[in-house]
């Protein structure tokens, strides 16, 4: 038996384990399989016995039955084929075969697939059922390219092109295929292995991992190309639900209006869940301080797991501990934490025999946290109580004591365990660590703004990031300053691991490390797992070649730095458990210990810091540098007490450090100098205890204070503030030397040779306290700037000279207002290599940004000529019509990449557009004038603080207004009411008014005036007053939030108005109606005019390369923005034609007459055209604007409405009879360039 191209599995689908059930129901269908094909002489026979074979492999829901002149296809009930298949009797000279495809059966496959042209079919299948050749469309698509389908005539029959297909002997390239043959299978062989499945004959051991290599292959998993299970790295839901029911916790949206993991409703709780345990141990604890607690007893647990299943995968013997039969309660469960975990085997109490095989670990994972000795330990919870099963339980109903209840879960899923396993006894679902970390950092809740990134980003970011680097070696340092769960460093260690360790097998021959679903595996790793479980001597070479490589990249290149003291926890278990994938027992029967990870991945505000990088540390000396560096090495590797002392001279030095960088820093250096001359001038009084503090002899002469003094004080009044500012700094963290790696021999900070990060999404409003220090620290410093920003300043000062950084973040800044200044720096002092827009794609589960990865080195040279590769990321969703006749949506990622030049960039904007765009990008902004330079206004909507309160509709206002007393108070009342347009009533030169009022109040409104108005608002009186401002006593309760005070009159004028977040241009005039925030307005000059142009094609094109998007697949039409699109500026000829045109637009939309508005807008775009690219219009003969000049009237110049119609009638012939007119409509999209790249062609 063969199977050839085992590489047409994925690794993660081949190393999958079968249930017993499956297999067993496999064998007996396989050798009735292949009894029945024996001597099989009629084909019919053949495809029943094939259908048969393939319902035991996943298929028994599938339709299977012939379809046209398709012998076989498979597919779901009212959708169109997945597999084809051809069949033929064995032996049939119309079979290929592994040298030969110029068969009839191939040339039936490659029309098949032609004919048929549907995305639904994965994979072709010819068989003689003795032999399998299975072809991924891919395969079939590169023939089917080379052939002359194209010309095809449509009255050949099939056997004439099945032989023009084959008479083309030069076009079959090279192709990939799976064949499996059944030829040399034995029946007799498939009975012994019925009788004992779990055989440790080598023979037949190997016989039934070949089986289990049919049924994959074969399965509906890999030939229907389904997730295998699911995605191998997204959350599984049912997982995760379970494990938060059983800590008492549960994902909801918080009243900040962010997802996060909260204490579950009173009602829905569980007196035996671990939180409510937690609570009942001491009913006054917080949730943030009980939560943390389960969460480092969490860590702890299902690190626990991943042990177990790693020490059951190297051993098939061992007996698991993670059950209640052998950690009967929390109690005991503490003992393995602190008892077994966290102590060398010798040095371990009696009585813990049943823990013996259990190897220490050496990590501080098992260490008891301030946390626990603060509150209490797990070992106090109550063991007795019960818990109900969660809804939909893996376990299915009923309760259960909690901690069995924990471990009876956590059993019923595939920790790693059953890798290579084959068979198991049943389908459980497998938990891999990529998964655990994502768990990881939802469980955090989101704190801090991070988000998990998804494994592909990671994957792309570690593989683009290391690319860009010359030369790895084992030097390389790399940072991630906003470390997360760590899945980045992850990312970055598999990659590093493929790029530059050299494994070879038993041979000498170089052994592949491949990564697929963010995880490694070596491309024949399969073949040395022995029949009983045991790791033979090769399997074991290779454990330990990766497991040392592993532990040499995690301590010689990965550092990580993170606010969250959880994070940092989470980082730290995360690189543990890669290592324990490879983790072995030495010579000595030794298992692996883990090391301190402390020392390279810390928890600190990577932000903030009271150093400066270059802070002389002359005065330290370079033995304690030295010493330091030598430590940390050290460090890493020690346990037990030498590892106390080793922590404590690390902290002795770094004391020593602050203590005189403090006592040298240039601001402290400064001030002295300040009040010296301070003292010399006016003498000691006004600064003594500041001269004390700072080491400043007093004024040998007791001076009086002299005029002016108070403006020689203020200098030293303010830096004495930032030097107390910095020293009372929560959580800074000290680049200057808490990385000794990064220093040089003579002490100096020289950097990191790759920087990546996902930096945390908070917004600025999330970040008034830190402020003032990031306005003090960082060049790129706006008030308005998100936290994100800061990360690229940091990272540009962490960098070596050529380091690299490489960072996804949101979008916004390479256009928003805040980025100037970072655009600015990148210019400055960067060489762009590739920059990555995912615009309108959602990376993040709950976060809704616009995504993109940039990537630059630091560079002393400016190199604005310089190239960089930008890559333009989409997804369509593509509808298409099959060969069968079913319309099927397919979602794609499209992807477009160009050379770009950074000189094409500029500080006011990061737009980017290939060649051609970029070159009519330039023609509009030159041929146009920005709008903030014309005579007009921008301004905002209204808002009102609570829409309930504030907007009514035309019955609750009579309501109201019938409520006044008198006619004047009738009167003076109806008047505060104004009409109002939202968003959603915009429509392209037209609006549609929803019947809504806004209740206009002022600040400075006398409410007592308008008892009717007082009463209304009284019902939300709670909620108004509950606004920031309204507590803070800045305007009254009653008022509207912001009410247009600078413009409020712009509102009944002649206006053009629009909604912010729109896909498209869609703006329209109007004059009577008041607008909310999320609106703008525009007032001024030659608003017609300008309309036309806001709502052409020209506009709609160039604006979504100067403005940000929504994350939601909008743009952001922005005043920012908006005031930045380019307009020519009006001629006699131009303002008279697009007016009246406008002007016809709206007549037409007030009397119903669409067809007409949209021929007039075809029209103005013709024109707009022409206005912008007026000698590529002009050399096609499209040019319409002088012969409009000519022939078209102003709707003024007519009084009566009939006559307006008629002419608009008129207006409409014209354009459809008018040859010019007709030529520039049709043409101009043919003809012109920039015409068809504008829309889209």
């Amino acid at each position: 038996m063969e199977i050839s191209n085992r590489n047409f599995l994925t690794f993660s689908h081949s190393a999958s384990t079968l249930s017993e059930e499956k297999f067993t129901q496999f064998l007996k269908e396989l050798k009735n399989y292949i009894k029945n094909i024996s001597g099989m002489k009629l084909e019919e026979n053949g495809k029943e016995y094939l259908k048969a074979l393939f319902r035991s492999i996943g298929y028994e829901n599938y339709k299977m039955e012939a379809v046209g002149n398709i012998d076989l296809a498979f597919f779901e009930e009212e959708k169109s084929p997945e597999i084809f298949f051809e069949t033929k009797v064995t032996n049939s000279s119309e079979m290929i075969s592994d040298t030969n495809f110029k068969k009839k059966s191939f040339a039936q496959i490659c029309y098949y697939n032609h004919k048929y042209r549907t995305s639904s079919v994965k994979h072709s299948i010819i068989t003689d059922f003795e032999k399998i050749y299975i072809f991924k469309t891919a395969e079939i698509e590169k023939v089917i390219k080379n052939l002359f389908f194209h010309k095809m005539r449509k009255d050949l029959k099939s056997d004439e092109i099945y032989k023009d297909i084959l008479e083309d002997s030069d076009i079959f390239p090279e192709l990939n295929f799976t064949k499996i043959d059944f030829s040399e299978i034995s029946t007799s062989q498939i009975r012994e292995l019925e009788k004992n499945i779990y055989t440790k004959d080598e023979e037949l051991f190997e016989f039934k991992r070949k089986l289990t290599a049919i049924y994959k292959v074969l399965s509906p998993q890999n030939l229907l190309e389904l997730n295998f299970g699911r995605d191998m790295n997204s959350l599984d839901e049912k997982f995760y639900k379970e494990l938060l029911h059983i800590f008492g916790v549960e994902e909801r949206i918080d009243s900040d209006g962010i997802q996060k993991i909260l204490q579950k409703k009173k009602g829905n709780r569980e007196n035996g869940s671990i939180l409510e345990l937690t609570f009942n141990e001491n009913e006054n604890l917080d949730f943030e301080t009980a939560f943390e607690l389960n969460i480092i007893w969490l860590n702890r647990i299902l690190f626990l797991k991943l042990l177990e299943a790693r020490l059951v995968f190297m051993h098939q013997d061992f007996q698991p501990f993670m059950n209640i039969e052998t950690l009967a309660d929390f109690r005991q469960l503490e003992n393995l934490f602190f008892e077994i975990m966290a102590k060398e085997i010798p040095e371990r109490k009696g009585g813990l025999e049943k823990f013996s095989k259990i190897p220490y670990m050496n990590s501080s994972l098992f260490e008891k946290k301030e946390i626990e000795k603060e509150n209490f330990f797990i070992r106090d919870l109550d063991s007795n109580l019960e818990i109900e099963f969660a809804e939909n339980s893996v376990l299915g109903s009923g309760k259960e004591k909690t901690l069995k209840y924990l471990f009876d879960f956590l059993n019923s899923y595939d920790f790693g365990s059953n890798k290579f396993s084959e068979v198991a006894p049943v389908d459980r679902t497998l938990i891999k660590s990529s998964v655990l970390g994502l768990i990881f950092e939802k469980v955090n809740g989101y704190k801090d703004g991070s988000h998990f990134t998804p494994s592909f980003i990671t994957q792309k970011l570690a593989k683009d990031s290391l690319d860009v680097i010359p030369v790895l070696d084992s030097k390389i340092k790399i940072l991630d300053p906003a470390v997360g769960s760590g899945h980045i460093l992850v990312s970055v260690m598999n990659e590093l691991m493929k790029k530059t360790v050299n494994l070879k097998n038993e041979f000498g021959k170089k052994r592949e490390i491949r990564i697929e679903n963010d995880e490694i595996f070596l491309s024949d790793e399969v073949q040395y797992i022995s029949v009983d479980g045991k790791f033979p001597h090769e399997a074991t070479r290779i454990q330990i070649e990766m497991f040392e490589a592993k532990k040499r990249i995690i301590e010689k290149n990965l550092f990580g730095v993170d606010i969250n003291f959880k994070s940092v926890e989470i980082a730290r278990l995360r690189l543990w458990v890669e290592l324990l994938k490879w983790s072995y027992y030495d010579e000595n029967g030794r298992f692996t210990t883990l090391p301190n990870l402390d020392i390279n991945i810390k928890v600190g505000n990577s932000l903030v810091s009271q150093f400066d990088l270059k802070a002389d540390l002359e005065e330290i000396g370079k033995e304690k540098i030295e010493r330091l560096q030598k430590l940390g090495k050290e460090y890493f590797h020690k346990t037990g007490e030498e590892k106390k002392s080793v922590v404590a001279q690390i902290e002795e030095i770094e004391s020593t450090f602050k203590t005189e960088l403090a006592k040298d820093s240039k601001e402290k250096k400064s001030i002295r100098k300040l009040l010296n001359t301070f003292t010399a001038k006016h003498g000691n009084e006004l600064v003594s205890d500041l001269s004390k503090k700072y080491g400043i002899s007093e004024s040998l002469f007791d001076e009086n204070p002299k005029r002016g003094y108070k403006k020689d004080l203020k200098p030293i009044t303010e830096l004495h503030e930032k030097i107390e500012f910095l020293e009372n700094l929560k959580g800074s963290f000290e680049w200057r030397f808490q990385f000794p790696d990064v220093l040089n021999s003579d002490g100096n900070f020289v950097g990191f040779d790759l920087i990546i990060a996902n930096p945390p999404y908070i917004r600025q409003e999330k970040i008034k306290d830190l402020k003032p220090y990031l306005q003090k620290k960082y060049e790129i410093y706006n008030g308005t700037a998100d936290i994100y920003t800061y990360f690229f300043e940091l990272g540009l000062d962490l960098l070596s000279e050529n380091g690299v950084l490489s960072f996804v973040t949101s979008n916004k800044w390479t256009r928003a207002k805040y980025g100037k200044d970072l655009r600015k720096m990148i210019l400055e002092k960067t060489k762009i290599h590739r920059y990555d827009d995912f615009n309108g794609i959602k990376m993040f589960e709950s976060a809704t940004v616009d995504t993109s990865i940039l990537s630059f080195s630091r560079s002393a040279v400016i190199e604005l000529i310089s190239e960089f590769q930008y890559c333009k990321h989409e997804m369509k969703i593509i509808e298409e019509m099959d060969g069968f006749g079913n319309m099927r949506k397919k979602k794609t990622y499209p992807s477009k990449c160009f050379d770009y030049k950074m000189s094409d960039l500029s500080e006011e904007s990061f737009s980017f557009a290939n060649e051609k765009e970029l070159k009519i990008k330039k023609k509009i902004e030159k041929i146009g004038t920005p709008l903030k330079d014309w005579d007009i206004q921008i301004n905002y909507g209204i808002k009102t603080g609570l829409n309930d309160a504030f907007i009514v509709d035309s019955a609750k206002k009579e309501e109201i207004l019938n409520l006044c007393t008198s006619s004047e108070e009738r009167t003076k009342t109806e008047a505060i009411f104004k009409k109002l347009l939202r968003g959603r009533d915009i429509k392209r030169y037209d609006y549609k008014w929803a019947d809504l009022w806004l209740i206009y109040i002022p600040w400075d409104f006398k409410i007592d005036s308008f008892p009717t108005i007082k009463s209304h608002l009284n019902q939300f009186n709670d909620k108004l007053a509950k606004r920031p401002e309204v507590k803070s006593g800045r305007y009254n309760w009653y008022a509207l939030s912001r009410y247009a005070s600078d413009y409020f009159q712009e509102f009944e004028k002649e206006k053009i108005v629009w909604l912010e977040l729109t896909d498209k241009n869609k703006f329209t005039i109007e004059n009577k109606f008041y607008s909310l925030a999320g609106m703008f307005l525009l007032t001024g000059e030659n608003l017609k005019y300008l309309l036309a142009f806001l709502n052409s094609k020209v506009i709609g094109w160039h604006f979504p390369f100067i403005c940000n998007s929504s994350g939601v697949g909008t743009n952001q039409w922005k005043k920012v923005f908006v005031e930045n699109l380019h307009i020519p500026k009006p001629t006699e000829k131009s303002e008279r034609v697009l007016r009246a045109l406008v002007e016809y637009i709206l007549f037409a939309k007030e009397n119903g007459k669409n067809e007409i508005s949209e021929l007039i807008e075809s029209v103005i775009d013709v024109i707009v055209f022409g206005l912008y690219f007026e000698d590529s219009m002009k050399k096609a003969d499209c040019y319409i604007l002088d012969r409009l000049f000519e022939k078209l009237q102003p709707l003024g110049n007519f009084k009566d409405l009939e006559t307006k119609r008629e002419y608009l009638k008129a207006v409409e012939n014209f354009f459809n009879k008018d040859s010019k007119i007709q030529r520039s409509l049709i043409f101009s999209y043919k003809l012109v360039d920039e015409v068809q790249i504008i829309n889209g062609k």
